[in-house]
């Protein structure tokens, strides 16, 4: 008898240790997924800096011709941003697995990234174009 009951702890602790194992990857694959969701996206954005074809265009020289680049998305899935105060690029913002997102619009022939680190949004196209905006402390 006392090796059945023996047999029956073991068996129960083995149960228990697999569950806990199941619970904690379930748990672990939840959070994964959670990664985009939780990005601080919304709100608006006023332009830093631009890099692209080896120049760098800072704040100022927009400040001077009064038309200083924005971006806005209102509930994280949409957004507008303009570069020149004047045209205005609407589309869709699609989550990607690694945080980022995938900008999607019309005019667009080759997709626009968007990240967000601290306080910067960065709008890229690898290798060729970096845009950084900064969260608007209103």
């Amino acid at each position: 008898m006392n090796k059945e009951i023996y047999d029956n702890v073991v068996i129960k602790k083995l149960i228990l240790l697999l569950l806990i194992i199941l619970l904690s990857l379930g748990m672990t694959a939840c959070l994964e997924e959670k990664k985009t969701a939780d990005v601080p996206i919304t709100g608006e954005w006023s332009y830093y800096s631009i890099e692209g074809a080896g120049k760098s265009i800072n704040r100022e020289i927009w400040e001077d011709r009064n038309c200083i680049p924005q971006f806005h998305s209102e509930d994280g899935r949409t957004f507008w941003f303009t570069i020149n105060g004047e045209d205005i690029y609407e589309g869709k913002l699609v989550p990607n697995k690694d945080g980022t997102y995938t900008m999607i619009y019309d005019e667009i022939k080759e997709p626009l990234y968007l990240s967000i680190k601290g306080d910067e949004l960065i709008i890229s196209k690898p290798g060729k174009l970096k845009i950084v905006f900064l969260g608007d402390d209103e």
